[in-house]
């Protein structure tokens, strides 16, 4: 697939290739702050779905600390990295189109920076 392997290839170069840190940095704090907003104890278990490297992942799990978090991208490199990054985050290299989760085992999920990559089918 042209997807995947465009993904894997980003994260060859770089281990943060869409500067979470930097570029985007805005959009991602804007979110960061309507998460704040939620009932922490009301949310056990999240999904970041295109977590690339753990970046905004792990400042999910800095928000919701009690919660189990769980990161998954389609680039295994940016899994390695963020699984080394993250240790108590748990990261798969996955496709979002056939995720291997059993159905509402997440009381939240997020998806940034994602389903713009993905043509109508």
């Amino acid at each position: 697939m042209t997807v995947r392997r465009d993904f894997v290839r980003l994260y060859e170069g770089s281990s943060d290739p869409w500067r979470v840190g930097e570029a985007r940095a805005e959009v991602y704090e804007n979110t960061l702050k309507m998460l704040r907003l939620l009932g922490k104890e009301k949310i056990s278990h999240i999904l970041d779905i295109g977590c690339g490297s753990g970046v905004f992942t792990a400042r999910v799990k800095e928000i919701f600390p009690n919660a189990r978090v769980a990161g998954v991208d389609v680039a295994p490199l940016a899994i390695k990295e963020a699984s080394r990054r993250y240790p108590s985050i748990t990261f798969t290299a996955q496709d979002v189109r056939n995720l291997d989760f059993q159905k509402e085992s997440f009381d939240m999920v997020l998806a940034l920076d994602l389903l713009y990559y993905f043509s109508p089918r």
